[in-house]
């Protein structure tokens, strides 16, 4: 986005925190999920675990394409140190999430997502992730 956007030319440093926001779902109403045989929804979840995984792989890798790119043509990026990566997650979960909770989509939905997601997390923590370099 910062590439293709030009963001970097205003800002002569970007700091190394992963951030992204989920750009896309599928979402199938519980009364036709119920309607597909146990086959078809297991083949269902199989293919969208797949196309999760390889559109997670495509996106990194532009990702660190347009960094290196915008490294080129003058950014310079800084690490950042957990002390800074964690206020950053603290300014995320205290503005951010409140605005979107109560300006960007349904509360109840919002609180859903959220909870699908921390229940993902708990379930998955011992899993290495990019969790390992913010």
């Amino acid at each position: 986005v910062a590439l293709g956007s030009q963001w970097f030319g205003g800002a002569k440093n970007m700091l190394d925190i992963k951030f992204a926001t989920l750009v896309g779902a599928t979402l199938i109403d519980k009364s036709v999920w119920k309607k597909f045989s146990e086959a078809d929804r297991k083949d269902v979840m199989a293919i969208s675990r797949q196309a999760g995984v390889e559109l997670r792989q495509e996106v990194r890798g532009l990702e660190e394409g347009s960094v290196g790119i915008m490294q080129t043509l003058g950014l310079n990026v800084v690490d950042a140190s957990p002390q800074a990566t964690e206020e950053w997650r603290k300014l995320i979960e205290n503005k951010l999430y409140p605005a979107l909770r109560a300006h960007g989509m349904p509360p109840d939905l919002f609180d859903e997502v959220r909870h699908l997601r921390d229940e993902y997390r708990r379930a998955h923590s011992g899993m290495p992730s990019r969790a390992a370099k913010p």
